[in-house]
């Protein structure tokens, strides 16, 4: 089960979700048709909107679970940069027209060779201003390999505000996939039976460790939010399928950031090597803007391996240090693609320009409150009070000497705009309060909460909003951070040197810092 909001996206989600709201737009004159693919008009499924670059999405007449025919996904090439690398169908229907209190979708689908990636069925329920409320692509129980024909259940509660309902299937990965036979509908909850006590225990664990640690805790009618929950986990079987509902539960809570991070990809957060293979970094990139201005990107990073985080760490040090001379006197830190994941790599890169000392922190809901520091290569928290750096304990280091610049104190230009999320808003804000320091471009995306993951029996992770951020000098910041000079960011495609943001950034440190 993955959101689209996340800051840090599960898997390919984040390339899947835009394409999914294009799709159930496409298909407004088709709601709810042709569940069976037997209506084919060259191929195609009347009804149902189709997309995919690299992939192909067909009738096929010569496999099918019942009546004449199915709908096919397959890879047929390798998708150009840039472009989403998955195949999705997907149609809507008018959530009015659900006379019930739980959407119940299924449908069948074998698969061939889904040796990279999953196949799987997805269900969306989008509000008044088709906003996301609500997505599971089964990607917490993927189907992959080879299988026969075999029908898939989703089931979700129909939180309050949903105006559509949009179903479909979906390809993230390599191979084929076949499905056919859809079937959508509503239940009301007293017609499904208890779940197991596993489940029930699982849930309630769960709901324990969100009403004791939510960031919203002193905002939520806990008794009915814990009703509604385990009144939502009837009918279900394994305690696998109830992510999809706690994930619901997290929606609810309002804070835009908590999430269920499903065992699988937590397994490869924790992991090294071919364990987080699916996790890759986007390497830092270093360049001279000019004789006197250095620039480096800092990527968002995901993962919590010390080995991968020293890495990670290295290579933005390393980056730093491939550019900086005794003539360079000031920086530009570009944030602008750092969607988040794990803040302390990322300051334990980025601690040669940023400095040494309190770099911002957090506020829990009791009003507790921490402060992440760098030094000496390492990044860590303490508790207000607590000596900075101190004592042996800390989160992300480098694996040797760290770097330190020729001029250790320079002005910096820190670059962000809709796509510096969670992490990556929390390393701005260690610039925030820094002396000789401007923020340039646009506001973030708001995802200002410092989530925590707290672990479930079965290796899935709770990753939950605990804290709201705060800046060097302990401002808070519950939205978006607004940058210093605003700056469109429509050419964020041209080069470096052409890039307006870039230009200003250049101009301001070139104004009495590096002139």
């Amino acid at each position: 089960m993955a959101v689209a909001r996340f800051a840090v996206p599960s898997g390919q989600l984040s390339r899947v979700v835009p394409l999914l709201s294009a799709l159930v737009v496409a298909s407004a004159a088709a709601a709810q048709q042709n569940l069976g693919f037997e209506q084919e008009r060259d191929g195609a499924a009347p009804g149902w909107s189709v997309g995919g670059e690299g992939f192909e999405v067909r009738v096929d007449p010569a496999t099918f679970f019942e009546g004449a025919r199915s709908l096919r996904l397959s890879r047929t090439a390798q998708a150009p940069p840039g472009q989403n690398e998955f195949a999705v169908a997907g149609q809507f229907i008018d959530a009015a027209r659900l006379d019930g209190k739980v959407v119940r979708l299924t449908a069948a689908m074998r698969t061939r060779g889904v040796a990279v990636g999953y196949a799987g069925l997805w269900l969306r329920f989008d509000g008044p201003q088709r906003e996301l409320l609500y997505l599971d692509n089964m990607s917490s129980r993927p189907v992959r390999g080879t299988t026969d024909w075999q029908r898939y259940e989703l089931t979700a509660p129909l939180p309050e505000g949903v105006e559509r309902v949009a179903f479909g299937a979906l390809l993230p990965g390599s191979g084929t996939a076949w499905v056919d036979a859809f079937e959508i509908d509503a239940v009301r909850y007293d017609e499904l039976p208890p779940p197991p006590s596993d489940v029930a225990e699982y849930v309630e664990s769960a709901l324990d460790l969100i009403q004791e640690h939510s960031i919203r805790r002193g905002d939520v009618d806990w008794e009915a939010f814990r009703a509604a929950t385990l009144l939502s986990v009837r009918g279900i079987e394994t305690v696998g399928q109830s992510h999809a509902m706690l994930q619901a539960a997290l929606q609810r809570l309002g804070d835009r950031h908590s999430h269920l991070i499903p065992p699988a990809r937590a397994a490869a957060m924790q992991g090294a090597g071919a364990a987080s293979g699916d996790l890759p970094w986007r390497e830092p990139q270093s360049h001279r803007l000019s004789a006197t201005i250095g620039y480096v990107s800092v990527p968002a990073y995901v993962g919590t391996n010390p080995q991968r985080m020293t890495r990670f760490a290295d290579a933005l040090q390393s980056a730093i240090a491939a550019v900086d001379s005794a003539e360079v006197c000031g920086w530009v830190v570009d944030l602008r693609r750092n969607g988040g994941g794990n803040v302390f790599p990322m300051i334990a890169g980025i601690g040669p320009i940023a400095g040494e000392g309190d770099l911002g922190g957090g506020v829990r809901a009791d009003g507790t409150e921490h402060r992440r520091w760098y030094r000496d290569g390492r990044a860590g928290t303490a508790q207000a009070g607590q000596a900075l750096g101190g004592g042996d304990a800390w989160a992300a280091s480098v694996s040797g000497d760290p770097y330190r610049l020729h001029d250790e104190d320079p002005a910096v230009a820190v670059l962000i705009g809709s796509g510096t999320a969670s992490s990556g808003e929390a390393t701005a804000l260690a610039f925030v309060g820094r002396p000789h320091t401007r923020i340039f471009g646009r506001p973030t995306a708001g995802l200002t909460t410092g989530n925590f993951p707290f672990a479930l029996s079965d290796g899935a992770l709770l990753n939950l909003a605990v804290s709201v951020m705060t800046d060097r000098i302990g401002r808070t910041y519950p939205g978006p951070i607004e940058p210093d000079v605003y700056v469109q960011e429509s050419d964020a495609d041209l080069p470096l040197a052409e890039q307006r943001v870039v230009q200003q950034a250049v101009a301001w440190l070139n104004d009495g810092h590096c002139g």
